[in-house]
């Protein structure tokens, strides 16, 4: 979708639902305007004939969130939390549990999958009466 087309199903949603629990995106971004990283994966998309015309717009975690505070309107009474893959691999999987599945499937890339996770991001919403609480950190607004 483009960026009016999917900022105004948000705002939909946003009203339509007084409230919400949580609300949950997992999406890809396009990363470091100084990386090619995001123009590969827009290539690499076309060839399969998917368009994705947000992918270079909200590029990181700080411009989704931007995305949902200041355009479709998260600060006047829900909240939004924004985490990359890479975050939410290292701090929110169970370590030892990583460690067990990878001595059942070797990963040595581990750099590879850091850089990979950079690029997808996890959002977390709520908003009405009943926020989202721990065990996610939310970024109040």
């Amino acid at each position: 979708m483009d960026k009016p087309s999917s900022n105004g199903l948000l705002k939909f949603l946003k009203t339509y639902f007084h409230k919400a629990g949580s609300f949950v995106i997992y999406d890809p971004v396009g990363g470091d305007p100084n990386a090619n990283y995001g123009e590969v994966m827009r290539a690499n998309l076309a060839k399969r004939g998917i368009e994705m015309p947000c992918l270079m717009v909200y590029r990181d975690v700080e411009g989704v969130k931007r995305r949902f505070i200041d355009e479709v309107g998260f600060a006047e009474n829900g909240k939004v939390g924004v985490w990359d893959m890479k975050w939410v691999y290292h701090h929110w999987v169970d370590q030892d549990l990583i460690g067990q599945i990878s001595r059942l499937e070797f990963l040595d890339e581990l750099e590879e999958l850091d850089l990979i996770n950079l690029h997808y991001v996890l959002v977390v919403a709520s908003w009405g009466d009943d926020g989202l609480e721990p065990p996610f950190t939310i970024i109040s607004t």
